[in-house]
């Protein structure tokens, strides 16, 4: 006679074999995910970066910049690790400044995604360290790569390395109103020893819509400590509307080459608002 707990044993052992039926139970997800890619920019785009710019600030002090990269492809991405590096010492002792997860930081299912290092330190303090050096104003540049990671834990290869600089940023800035459809947006500048100015680009847009919704635009190439351009809205691309605020930004780009720095690509940018009135 065969005895109940022999019984209960080979029961327990059909139930586990019948359950395991049609599974892999040997593959784990050892599949990394694909190596991000940074946004790319279209030919007549008036940002020479790829992925990568100064985010306008409101304030003289203050240095920011946006990068912008695709969403990858597949569905069980976790999260994205920001790294940044200092030029005088090269990415392999860069470290992450932002571990942003999928549906926590970032909406999921994103086409493109973005996010703005203010150059505080790892622990949320505001060091500013994107700013220009305090003591000789020299620009500083940075190394960015992005990482992405998946719920099983794999890391992707890294991202190619962006690479940027901020300058001084314009300051003093006010926007008045001229004539009827003109208005005069007024700034100061003071140039870094090490850095070769380029152009200023000027843009108006909605204080709703955003960048998005640029109603005039323009690029000026001038090299005095206070400068002033004059808008005429009568050539918007745009209607502007009375009683309604707008934002004018600034920034100042330089695309040339030095013999201090890794590349030539620098930039600063800040904003004002203003009521317009017609």
């Amino acid at each position: 006679m065969i005895s109940l707990r022999y019984t209960t044993w080979i029961l327990f052992l059909a139930a586990a074999l019948i359950g395991g039926c049609g599974e892999d139970q040997t593959a784990g997800d050892d599949l990394p995910p694909s190596k991000p890619v940074w946004v790319e920019r279209s030919p007549d785009d008036d940002y020479p970066q790829r992925g990568i710019r100064a985010e306008p600030v409101s304030s003289d002090v203050q240095h920011w910049v946006r990068l912008e990269w695709y969403g990858n492809p597949e569905p069980d991405v976790q999260g994205y690790r920001i790294l940044r590096a200092r030029e005088e010492v090269g990415l392999s002792r860069g470290y992450v400044v932002a571990d942003l997860r999928v549906g926590v930081n970032l909406e999921a299912g994103q086409e493109r995604y973005a996010w703005v290092d203010n150059g505080d330190s790892t622990g949320g303090l505001p060091l500013n360290l994107l700013a220009p050096d305090p003591d000789f104003g020299l620009s500083r540049g940075y190394y960015w790569v992005i990482q992405v990671y998946d719920t099983a834990g794999n890391g992707s290869a890294r991202s190619d390395a962006q690479y940027y600089r901020l300058i001084n940023n314009p300051y003093d800035m006010s926007v008045r109103r001229d004539t009827t459809d003109v208005y005069a947006v007024t700034w100061s500048y003071q140039s870094n020893p090490d850095v070769l100015l380029s152009y200023y680009m000027i843009r108006v847009y909605g204080q709703t819509g955003g960048p998005d919704s640029v109603v005039w635009w323009g690029q000026v190439i001038r090299y005095e400590s206070i400068e002033t351009v004059y808008m005429d809205f009568s050539q918007s691309q745009g209607p502007l509307h009375a009683g309604r605020t707008y934002v004018c930004q600034v920034n100042a780009i330089s695309t040339r080459r030095t013999e201090t720095h890794a590349d030539s690509l620098a930039g600063a940018a800040v904003f004002t608002t203003f009521v317009y009135q017609n």
